[in-house]
């Protein structure tokens, strides 16, 4: 497994795992290395020992066997990796939406390391996860509780009032777009399967458009130069595209066993999440930031993930998720430092690499 291992140079870092958003690979992100590593003002910004894999299969990370359940044994190598770089405890995040169709990849790679190995992976950063809404028949009372807040519009029974505008405004362009949506039938015919053939079997062309096509989906407002986009494709096309094409057909395969699959106690979570236009800021544990344009997917509420995490931060954001760790790394980067201020207000134990090494 191929990865970028960045040690701070400043006192008192945290380890830090972060996964890339699939199918990209870490060289695609290089330039948010020292963001996380190496902060301006590490007094107030926590800085990490970050290490950056890429998932198997991409960049020049070899491909699992036919042989073995991708996602778990990802999951489990990680943690490996984690643990051989000497650090027996640390945090986890990802780096995109989970709700977009390439992203769910990410999300079960986190869930997997909270669900299996929560006496390492100490706590994880969620982008967006990709968590359903309260039913009635499964759980009533949650779902009453949706039901009134959004029947009220109030910020009550756990939920914000940005959090009632943009379930609102959510469902209101699902009705309105319902069979028409371009952005979504973009986000996933990125992956039909069609376009896949080609760029398997055709030519490096083919697997360019596949990029090409996901990136606009994705509503990137970064500006990609002909390097670029080459150089994305191609850390794809010299392993051998077929592994990471096994592993997003896995994904699909296994949704369900995966979608099942939750944490044995409830790992701490800080959760970034989307906002509509009708967002409004708020201070204290929960904060929000500003963007200019719209989220094309579906608005996830944090307080749908508290039974399976214990949510000690929340994050909302307003405007589209787009590709974060281009556009807006800090986003990432504000999660995951105040996970770590949560977890080190309660448990040192991710200190444990700088007081080993100072006792040396």
């Amino acid at each position: 497994m191929h990865f970028i291992h960045a040690r701070s140079r400043h006192p008192n870092p945290v380890p830090l795992l972060l996964i890339p958003p699939f199918p990209f690979t870490n060289l695609s992100f290089r330039h948010i290395t020292d963001i996380f590593a190496n902060p301006n003002d590490p007094d107030v910004d926590q800085p990490f020992h970050f290490v950056m894999p890429s998932l198997p299969g991409l960049g020049f990370s070899d491909p699992l066997p036919n042989s073995v359940h991708t996602v778990s044994k990802t999951a489990e190598m990680l943690n490996t990796l984690m643990k051989q770089l000497g650090y027996k405890y640390y945090i986890a995040s990802n780096s995109g939406s989970s709700v977009t169709p390439n992203g769910s990849i990410d999300w079960k790679i986190i869930n997997h390391l909270a669900a299996s190995y929560p006496d390492s992976c100490l706590g994880v950063h969620l982008v967006s996860p990709p968590w359903k809404a309260p039913e009635a028949r499964k759980n009533p009372v949650e779902w009453l509780k949706l039901t009134v807040a959004k029947s009220l519009k109030a910020g009550i029974l756990g939920y914000s009032k940005e959090d009632i505008a943009s379930l609102r405004a959510s469902d209101r362009e699902k009705a309105k777009k319902k069979g028409s949506d371009m952005t979504t039938i973009g986000a996933f015919s990125a992956y039909d399967p069609n376009t896949l053939t080609y760029a398997l079997c055709d030519s490096p062309t083919g697997l360019l458009v596949f990029f090409l096509t996901l990136i606009r989906a994705l509503g990137s407002e970064k500006e990609f130069t002909a390097t670029e986009l080459v150089t994305i494709a191609k850390l794809t096309w010299l392993p051998g595209p077929e592994g990471a094409l096994r592993l997003w057909a896995e994904n699909h395969i296994l949704a369900k066993e995966e979608a099942e699959l939750k944490p044995s106690h409830r790992v701490k979570a800080a959760i970034t999440v989307f906002l509509t236009d009708d967002g409004a800021s708020q201070n204290g544990p929960d904060s929000t930031q500003k963007t200019d344009s719209l989220s094309p997917f579906s608005y996830v509420c944090p307080n749908w993930g508290k039974q399976h995490y214990d949510v000690v931060w929340t994050g909302r954001i307003q405007g589209k998720q787009g590709l974060l760790a281009w556009e807006r790394p800090q986003i990432i980067a504000d999660g995951v430092r105040s996970l770590a201020k949560a977890l080190l207000a309660v448990d040192k134990r991710l200190y444990e690499v700088e007081r080993r090494r100072r006792t040396a």
